[in-house]
């Protein structure tokens, strides 16, 4: 054998995997608890030597070969519809692929969809039907599956809500000054914001 070296390559081992991180609306927190969104807006980082064609993908509640996306080009954002999802708890899983083949553990962010709004009644304080009084003492009730009712409005018509306030349930409500029948409409709001 001649001494002589006739060709040479040179390959470089790589066996680290990657590492990153996922926000789901830019929530630091990895458990964030409400959303009432059928999109996620998703930032992602990634970390590792040999990205520079490495790939991601991405899961809902299980990491089945079933349940994951098809690997696509990494990005620091992404939106994800999850318009197919039912209300509850979920998780979302984001894994990353390096250049040389190495996979991420399976990183993750859970949430709660929340998209039903609250339901709620209206009582006036003694069924009064006729009062000399402008300010109606009222008790209200109100429930959300997934949440907690956060707010409450009323209106005269309606259609024209005043200013949300914090939901209470014992509360009064200023009748106008002008005598006549009136009918007092409430609308509720959960901390997810339906």
């Amino acid at each position: 054998l001649s001494e002589e070296v006739i060709a040479s390559g040179s390959i470089t081992l790589d066996t680290t995997p990657p590492t990153g991180t996922i926000q789901i609306h830019n929530h630091v927190d990895t458990d964030l608890s409400l959303i009432n969104d059928t999109i996620l807006s998703l930032t992602l980082t990634q970390a590792d030597e040999h990205l520079e064609r490495g790939a991601m993908r991405f899961a809902l509640d299980g990491q089945a070969d079933s349940n994951w996306t098809s690997w696509e080009d990494l990005k620091d954002t992404k939106t994800l519809p999850i318009d197919s999802l039912t209300d509850g708890r979920h998780t979302l899983y984001y894994q990353i692929k390096d250049k040389a083949g190495n996979l991420s553990e399976a990183l993750s962010a859970s949430f709660t969809l929340d998209t039903a709004p609250p339901t709620g009644t209206i009582e006036i304080v003694n069924h009064l039907s006729i009062t000399n009084q402008r300010l109606l003492p009222l008790t209200l009730t109100a429930q959300d599956t997934l949440s907690d009712v956060s707010e409450m409005a009323f209106s005269l018509d309606g259609i024209t809500f005043e200013t949300p306030i914090r939901f209470t349930t014992d509360t009064t409500y200023q009748l106008p000054e002008l005598e006549g029948n009136y009918v007092i409409y409430i609308k509720f709001k959960d901390e997810a914001g339906n």
